[in-house]
Formats: C-alpha cells, structure tokens, sequence
C-alpha cells in the first residue's frame, strides 16, 4: 500500500457489549409480575416435594407462562386467559399431557404463528394439569386475575391486543395492535 492509495474499511465490524433496555414499568405492570411471582414461588413450594417428572411439568408450567409475561402483558393476558380456562375443564391433564405440549413447544418451526400456536395450546394443557393444585393457589390465581383486571383485561370473551410496540432486528420500533405477533413488545 502507498501513501496515495485510499484506506482501506476493517473486514469486521468492532463488537460492542450488549446493552440492555431500560424498562419502565408501570405500577401496574409492576403489579402483574409480583402477583405472578407469588404464583410461581407457591407452585415450586408446591412441587418441590413432588417426584422429579411432577417437578419438571410444575417448572414447564412456570417457564411458559413466564415467557409470555416477558413478551408483553397481552401475550400473558392471552396465555393465562387458556390456563384458566384448561382449570375449567372437567378432568385434568396428566404429567404424559404436560411432557408432550413441552416436546412440541421445543420442537423447531420456521413459522411465528405455529409457534404461537404451541404455546397457547401448553397453557390450555399446564391449565388442566394445575387442576390438582388449583385449591392451594386459589389466592395466587386471584392475585393474577386483580392485576389483570387492573390493566384493563377481561378473562371472559377474546383477549383484546393492546398497544404494543415490537424491537425490530434493525433496533427500531413499530406500533403494533395484534397479540399474535406480540413477541419482544412492550405495551405502551
């Protein structure tokens, strides 16, 4: 290289360290993750005694709807809306139930709504399997339903989308009014 040849970019990009997002939360939204907190802590309290396949559907059953809580409070809304409605039922899934929904939530789809799809179907199924616990979580669930009606949400009829907004892979945001695509949002 001479003096008169232009630089040259670097072959790599310089790598940063994540950064996270600062969340602001509102009291009500604050409200929702302790209620759900309380459930979880009570569901483990509950299992922790229980045999290790009992334990691991009790865990599946906490990582599911934890996971929808993390997306947005309308995933979580949508996704409590079928566990309850899975406590309706006349009987209650088996562990076998629990396992299976867990083996076809892990397999790999290309396709966000199949995905979807999976989810709200393990919630219907963790629903019905938290039947045999349902009397000693009673103030929990009631904790969940308070915090939910609080944010506007009616666990009778469809679960309305709220106003979401979506991080896309670029890092900027879009308003968005569907739940099914309610991954990486935040409701505004």
């Amino acid at each position: 290289m001479t003096k008169l040849d232009p630089p040259q970019p670097p072959k790599f990009c310089t790598r940063l360290p994540p950064a996270g997002l600062a969340l602001q939360l509102t009291t009500r939204e604050i409200a929702l993750t302790t209620a759900f907190g309380a459930f979880r802590a009570q569901l483990r309290q509950l299992t922790g005694n229980a045999d290790h396949r009992r334990r691991l559907a009790g865990t599946f059953a906490v990582e599911i709807l934890n996971k929808r809580l993390l997306s947005c409070p309308t995933a979580f809304a949508d996704s409590w809306k079928r566990t309850k409605d899975g406590l309706a039922e006349a009987a209650a899934s088996s562990v076998a139930d629990v396992q299976a929904a867990e083996r076809s939530l892990r397999q790999e789809t290309g396709d966000d709504r199949e995905t979807e799809a999976r989810e709200l179907t393990a919630a219907g199924v963790v629903g019905s399997w938290l039947k045999d616990y349902e009397s000693s979580l009673t103030h929990e669930i009631v904790g969940i339903d308070r915090a939910l009606a609080d944010l506007g949400f009616s666990l009778s009829g469809t679960i309305r989308a709220g106003k979401c907004i979506r991080i896309r892979s670029c890092g900027r945001w879009s308003v968005c009014n569907n739940s099914s695509t309610c991954a990486q949002m935040a409701v505004i």
